[in-house]
């Protein structure tokens, strides 16, 4: 989650078509690496744009990719805070119940 709130802090503060090359190559190696790692936990729409804009990257949005990574990334963290915040309680009742 850091790295995608890194290049879109970055694509954010300038205009993408001025980024330099050395930036561009460094944002598209980390949405390489995270389409290598996540790609079964983002959703179809993300994956899809992500792996079309990797393919040619001047017939995408950079920004719209990386805030639809942030968007799959924030909803998988809250629904696996809501897991461990169930699983807690369930844990605690069978404390309780074996105390």
């Amino acid at each position: 989650m850091v790295g995608v709130k890194s290049a879109t802090d970055v694509v954010a503060s300038s205009q993408a078509s001025f980024l330099q090359l050395t930036q561009r190559e460094a944002i598209t190696k980390d949405l390489q690496r995270i389409l290598a790692r996540h790609s079964s936990d983002l959703s179809s729409a993300t994956s899809g744009e992500l792996a079309s804009f990797l393919q040619d990257p001047s017939t995408g949005n950079v920004q719209g990719v990386l805030q639809g990574l942030a968007a799959d990334f924030e909803g998988d963290l809250k629904e696996l805070q809501e897991e461990e915040k169930t699983n807690k309680a369930e844990y605690e009742m069978l404390i309780a119940a074996d105390g």
